[in-house]
């Protein structure tokens, strides 16, 4: 959660869409933790949390020492913890609490960094508190012995003791919400902060709890985390050119102490201070955009192990002791699952060798302005294109932006095309208004999809208004539509990749557009937690005892194919389920009739001329007992679908189009091992133009007394991909694959 505020009208509009429908899917890409597991500790947290606070408010579980002399740390991180979670500022059981908080004299540098960020997430009225502890801090700040370069830091409060890396990081973090929140850091302390971590630097790429000391996991959480604050702040309008970014001074830095955290992390790597460093994990996550260190997924794992640690029950947990704080180490536990879990809006493509990070913070920027516009923590992520595509779809939106040519080998391009066709939008910018980016990215996509092309955003086109009216000409974004969707966006003009860097309002466009496109791309209900799942992928063994059933799919000239994963889902989906070993072939509609397969598929989304010959195999195929589907991906052409009319009452003379009966197998499931689906859910799309509608809208031609014409003027394909974006007439993923289902199970009866 971001500081409380009174939300203007469309941001209250955007909120209760997201609060509304956001899914909470219950397993997860992982396999090991699920999210219905990771919200149920979030609220076992809370309670624990609560269940420690004393008479007076606070949340103290450890006297101060002399040494350290932390009192009110405990309380700090309690409390921003559990305001990170959800709980108002307004709780009876917070306001003691904030009343003891700023009550207190505080003497520590961890202390006072952490209410810092109780002060920044509070409404304005809380600011004057936040500008006197920033001030202390920066009355504390010191150079560490043997400082080089100016290096400066913080010791365990003032004059307490050497200047140490952790109690540094604190103290940054503590400048850190100050400056988000608009109060003045001087240059000269973030470049003293920044020689700090660039000299302390190990050459392995670790830093350690004292300057220039062994390297520690936990240590360069903090080092990675302080150079990418001094990057925003002090580097931020050095980013212009592209191409300079490769080159920063910072960048080598940052990829060494990178690679450290490659080689390095563990969930269990922080010693006697687990919690202290997933938390500082989770920072270096967030910052960096990386999903992965090595080839961990640094918060699938950080939540096994904390649920783990856990157990059963309501807590306190005893093994979330963090050096005998219990309340730091419970929030430090709540504060990695809340933060670390929020939902990815937009992954970057990391290509090797290339220039695809000329800009590192606009992805940043980007969602923090989409965060404070929806009221909702949103995040991005850099995903490599070396992963494989299903990695990829943790977020709806995927982003590549350079200004140099956009050159792919072919497995590159493979998972490309992979990750659009599972569902997938594809972002592109050019970087200062690179025309070669532009050509490189028309003549891949060209390539990929050698039907469509890239035509200019209408401005009554969806994504010019599924929240903010946006005028897409000044950008001039263009878009390659599949028939059914957007599978495409690029804005050649604008430089908007600077314009995010830079945090630039006086065009809002470019912002709008991205919001427009995020919960287009999410029929707008935003996106998934972060452990998905968000692919229908096979569960070993599950089918294995099932039928093998072969589905043809009916090729002919024309946009018959307009979402090519749509069956192999739905194949996932019924070997899942226990119903059928899916195989499908291509099949050329003249010869539907010697394919000797049951259930054939025709997808359509535009008017089709269907020859004589074909109108012949149609009607050699129905009357030889082969069941057809005809179905209008996207639910828009309703020139298909009258096509498809007029070739079934030429083929089948005197026959009648009806819909299918209730009581009919296909939409009761008996007697072929379906599923009910006399009540059904269509996409919001269709409900908000429609109406409520829960009945299958399926039309049939029977041929001797049995049904073997189907026709589905409401799309199914896109529904089967479980991607379903805004402006589709058609089911909820569900129940398509439901009545898909009973399609292909009654054909094969």
């Amino acid at each position: 959660m971001r500081r409380c505020r009174v939300l203007s009208g469309v941001t209250w509009a955007i909120a209760l869409i997201v609060c509304g429908v956001i899914s909470t899917a219950s397993s997860s890409a992982s396999g090991e933790v699920t999210q219905t597991q990771i919200d149920s500790a979030v609220r076992r947290l809370k309670n624990a949390i609560y269940s420690m606070q004393r008479a007076d408010g606070s949340f103290e579980t450890k006297a101060e020492d002399a040494v350290h002399r932390a009192g009110g740390g405990d309380t700090a991180l309690a409390i921003y913890a559990l305001l990170q979670a959800g709980e108002s500022y307004q709780d009876p059981r917070l306001q003691p609490a904030l009343k003891w908080l700023a009550e207190q004299e505080i003497h520590s540098t961890y202390a006072l960094g952490i209410r810092c960020h109780v002060w920044s997430h509070l409404p304005d009225q809380f600011l004057e508190k936040l500008r006197e502890d920033v001030y202390t801090l920066d009355q504390w700040k010191a150079p560490p012995a043997g400082a080089q370069n100016g290096a400066i830091g913080w010791a365990y409060g003032y004059r307490m003791g050497p200047v140490h890396t952790s109690t540094g990081q604190y103290g940054v973090l503590g400048f850190w919400e100050g400056a988000k929140r608009g109060l003045p850091i001087s240059k000269d302390a973030w470049n003293g902060i920044e020689a700090y971590y660039t000299t302390g630097q190990n050459d392995d790429g670790g830093w350690g709890y004292a300057y220039k000391g062994e390297s520690k996991l936990s240590m360069t959480c903090a080092g990675l985390t302080c150079l990418y604050i001094t990057r925003d702040y002090a580097h931020r309008d050095e980013f212009k050119q592209p191409g300079f970014s490769r080159n920063h001074p910072l960048t080598a830095q940052l990829d060494k102490g990178l690679a450290y955290m490659d080689k390095h992390y563990a969930p269990a790597g922080g010693g006697a201070f687990p919690w202290y460093t997933l938390y500082g994990c989770e920072r270096v996550g967030l910052a960096s955009g990386r999903r992965y260190f090595g080839n961990k997924d640094w918060f699938a794992t950080g939540a096994e192990f904390i649920l783990a640690k856990m157990g059963n029950g309501n807590g306190p947990f005893p093994a979330l002791q963090s050096h005998g704080h219990a309340a730091a180490g419970h929030a430090f536990a709540l504060l990695f699952l809340v933060r670390g879990g929020v939902p990815v809006m937009i992954n970057k493509l990391e290509i090797p060798g290339y220039d695809w990070n000329n800009r590192p913070r606009d992805m940043a920027s980007l969602t923090e302005w989409v965060s404070d516009t929806v009221e909702q923590e949103i995040n991005w992520q850099v995903q490599s294109i070396d992963q494989k595509p299903e990695q990829w779809m943790d977020a709806p939106l995927l982003y590549i932006t350079s200004q140099a040519p956009l050159e792919l080998n072919d497995q590159q391009k493979a998972r490309l095309k992979r990750y659009i066709d599972m569902g997938g939008l594809l972002i592109t910018a050019a970087d200062k208004g690179s025309i070669q980016f532009t050509r490189s990215v028309n003549d891949l996509m060209t390539e990929l999809y050698p039907s469509y092309a890239y035509k200019d955003l209408s401005p009554d086109d969806e994504l010019c208004k599924t929240v903010f009216q946006v005028e897409p000409g000044r950008l001039g974004v263009k878009t390659m539509h599949n028939g059914v969707r957007h599978i495409a966006i690029h804005i050649p003009r604008g430089d908007v990749s600077w314009t995010w860097h830079t945090q630039s309002q006086l065009d809002p466009a470019p912002w709008q557009l991205m919001l427009n496109t995020y919960y287009y791309a999410t029929s707008k209900r935003g996106s998934r937690p972060r452990l998905g799942p968000h692919v229908i992928e096979r569960t070993p063994g599950a089918g294995d005892k099932a039928p093998a059933i072969t589905v043809a799919r009916v090729v002919y000239e024309g946009n018959h194919d307009p979402e090519p994963l749509s069956w192999e889902t739905q194949a996932n989906f019924m070997y899942n389920e226990g119903k059928a070993k899916l195989e499908t072939t291509s099949v050329e509609l003249d010869h539907l009739r010697e394919s000797g397969v049951r259930f054939a598929h025709v997808v359509g989304t535009a008017a089709v001329e269907f020859s004589d010959a074909q109108v012949q195999a149609i009607q050699s195929y129905a009357n030889s007992g082969g069941t057809i589907l005809f179905e209008n991906a996207g639910g828009r052409s309703t020139e298909f679908v009258e096509s498809v009319m007029a070739m079934v009452l030429k083929a089948f003379p005197g026959s009648r189009i009806r819909p299918v009966a209730l009581s009919s197998p296909v939409i009761t499931g008996e007697g072929i091992g379906g599923y009910n689906v006399a009540q059904v859910d269509y996409c919001p799309y269709t409900l908000l133009k429609r109406g409520r509608m829960d009945a299958p809208q399926l039309m049939a031609v029977s041929i001797d007394d049995q049904p073997r014409i189907f026709i589905s003027g409401d799309d199914l394909s896109h529904a089967m991909l479980g991607q379903t974006v805004w402006g589709v007439f058609g089911y909820e993923s569900n129940s398509a694959h439901k009545i898909v289902s009973n399609l292909v199970l009654y054909a094969n009866r």
